[in-house]
């Protein structure tokens, strides 16, 4: 089962829509104890990486999805949600995201964004 973590924002209710649409069973937590227990997990995000950050943390969920993604469990984030994984943002120098161990930042590699390199999960 798919673990959509939902932290007051985001794009929650079309990626609900698309899981039914193809039949995926999911659920949708706002708890670290349920985060814990995830073996998949889907963050959606929109807006601000400052209001991301202070929503984790005020939910208390912030080192649940550090420890599982840490675990290797399988993690995709949408837009902001994927964002959060860096160390910093340029929009929000006073936030600090989800990655402690080393600098993450954005690569784009022109042959990713081509058809020839699309292949399924």
């Amino acid at each position: 089962m798919i673990t959509i973590l939902d932290y007051g924002a985001g794009n929650l209710q079309s990626v609900k829509n698309t899981l039914a649409a193809i039949g995926v069973e999911y659920e949708q937590v706002r708890d670290a104890n349920s985060l814990r227990r995830a073996t998949k997990i889907i963050l959606p995000g929109v807006g601000h990486f400052g209001q991301i950050m202070r929503a984790l943390d005020t939910l208390g969920v912030r080192e649940a999805l550090i420890e599982r993604i840490g675990a290797g469990v399988p993690f995709l984030g949408i837009c902001l949600g994927l964002q959060a994984l860096f160390t910093s943002s340029e929009k929000s120098l006073r936030s600090s995201l989800l990655s402690k161990a080393r600098p993450c930042h954005p690569v784009a590699d022109p042959a990713l964004m081509t058809n020839s390199a699309a292949r399924p999960l």
